[in-house]
């Protein structure tokens, strides 16, 4: 857990600006600047990491997932430029370069979960040959056949439904600002992915990717470094897989919550409590607090002790305290935290259904 505290630092610049004035306004300015001092300690900020859900979210009753590979084997899925040379066995060739990358970028990415139904995914294999109905919808009975065929273990389909590629190589050139010559790869890529479950007609989700990837090779490199097009195609096509891949696992992220040092005595004690780490002993100044006669301190109390509850990971405990918080005192700071958990409230239900 990390902490961040704001400092002043204005102070000592408006002490030396009061000595050029009369005397008659110095008084006013030191008031200033001790009011400005007030300001800048009245809150404090702690930072900490929540699990966020995943993108995707599987119907409950998905117990395996498998993988497959329907997107259509033809020139077609290449631009004009990149189509030149591309005969049957070049088009293998190439596609399995792109298909076997593509799918090992996936299961890095969603590997990095302990999610047991995308455990061991089996490939299976549905290829078109046109490209005139790329972006359509497997079909109820083309279904049907594929999860028969698949097993009953498997109850739903991670569906690549086609890509395209676009390659474009830079001829070298000086480049003044690196100052050495360099070779630029740019590779567009759209990938289109749908995930089917057994028992529904419509899929469970859909996901277009359209990035576009950089790469260069730089004259002073060591040739073993050099890149060619079928380095960037394997490095761009795994990379797009994994990107998607990430969208199937839950994600720790960081954030930050205020803490109200200020408005008396008591809530300034009771943060630098926290500053040494000792919540609970903090949360025992707060609570005779929250029946304070000023409401702003029993608003400041309530907001506190929502950010305590909210690290012991009790998002309806700290839920309540912000909604006590804001009909004591309406202000910005805790309206917008009250939203934020209101968000982390409905996030656990979700995590709690990917997380089985």
């Amino acid at each position: 857990m990390q902490r961040y505290t704001l400092e002043i630092s204005n102070f000592y610049l408006i002490i030396a600006i009061m000595q050029r004035v009369e005397k008659g306004k110095i008084l006013m300015i030191v008031t200033l600047a001790m009011l400005l001092a007030g300001c800048a300690g009245s809150r404090s900020f702690v930072s900490f990491e929540v699990l966020e859900p995943a993108e995707i979210t599987y119907p409950e009753n998905v117990s395996k997932v498998g993988y497959l590979n329907r997107a259509p084997l033809s020139i077609h899925s290449f631009s004009e430029i990149n189509q030149s040379g591309l005969d049957p066995i070049a088009l293998r060739i190439v596609d399995s370069t792109i298909c076997n990358n593509l799918r090992r970028g996936f299961n890095e990415g969603r590997q990095l979960t302990e999610l047991t139904y995308l455990k061991e995914i089996p490939l299976y294999n549905s290829r078109r040959t046109d490209t005139i109905n790329k972006a359509s919808l497997l079909d109820a009975f083309s279904r049907q056949r594929i999860f028969r065929n698949a097993g009953t273990d498997v109850d739903a389909l991670v569906v690549l439904e086609y890509y395209y590629i676009d390659m474009v190589r830079s001829y070298p050139s000086f480049d003044f600002m690196v100052g050495d010559y360099i070779e630029e790869f740019r590779l567009k890529m759209n990938v289109l992915w749908r995930i089917y479950a057994k028992d529904r007609e419509s899929p469970v989700d859909e996901y277009l990717q359209q990035d576009t990837l950089f790469y260069m090779n730089r004259q002073s490199m060591p040739s073993s470094g050099y890149l060619n097009p079928a380095d960037v195609l394997r490095d761009g096509s795994q990379e797009m897989g994994f990107r998607y891949g990430l969208r199937h696992i839950p994600k720790w992220e960081v954030v930050s919550r205020v803490i109200f040092r200020g408005g008396s005595p008591e809530l300034k004690a009771a943060a630098e409590l926290t500053d040494q780490g000792a919540w609970d002993e903090a949360a025992g100044v707060w609570v005779p607090l929250i029946r304070h006669e000023d409401n702003k301190i029993a608003a400041r109390a309530c907001h506190n002790l929502a950010v305590h509850y909210e690290l012991l990971d009790d998002i309806v405990t700290a839920s309540n305290y912000i909604n006590r918080a804001e009909k004591l005192w309406d202000n910005e700071t805790t309206e917008a935290y009250s939203k934020v958990l209101e968000k982390r409230l409905y996030n656990k239900q979700v995590l709690l259904k990917q997380v089985r």
